[in-house]
């Protein structure tokens, strides 16, 4: 699970300053929600928290890779239905549509949500090699 939490906390960062790079986002706006440092921490904990559980999920072992890479992918796949789909209409008042339109408005997160996933079961491979989970 540290291995895990350590390779989504790594994803998250990642995620983050890709995104600011590219002017996707400011550290202003990361989450529609508080103060921007609040919203920071949120992000990176949510981030190690799916680690984390990925971790638990997934062992790693040698020749796991494309399972790792799956499952990972799958993970952040979900989070991205939890999340921006179903989160975040709650937190603007209003109910989830999971709707084509809707689904369509979260595209770029969508696209991001799998680059964390994709960066985070490599993350984790490397990690949980060195450290022999």
């Amino acid at each position: 699970m540290a291995a895990g939490a350590m390779a989504g906390l790594s994803a998250g960062i990642a995620l983050v300053l890709i995104m600011v790079a590219q002017g996707e986002t400011d550290s202003a706006s990361l989450l529609p929600i508080g103060p921007p440092l609040a919203a920071l921490v949120l992000h990176l904990g949510v981030a190690a928290g799916l680690g984390a559980m990925f971790g638990r999920l997934f062992r790693y072992g040698p020749g796991r890779h494309a399972a790792l890479f799956s499952g990972s992918i799958l993970i952040s796949l979900l989070w991205w239905i939890v999340g921006p789909l179903t989160i975040v209409p709650l937190t603007e008042g209003r109910l989830p549509s999971w709707s084509a339109a809707e689904a369509g408005a979260f595209f770029p997160n969508f696209v991001a949500t799998l680059l964390y996933g994709t960066v985070m079961g490599k993350a984790f491979a490397l990690i949980a090699h060195q450290v022999g989970d």
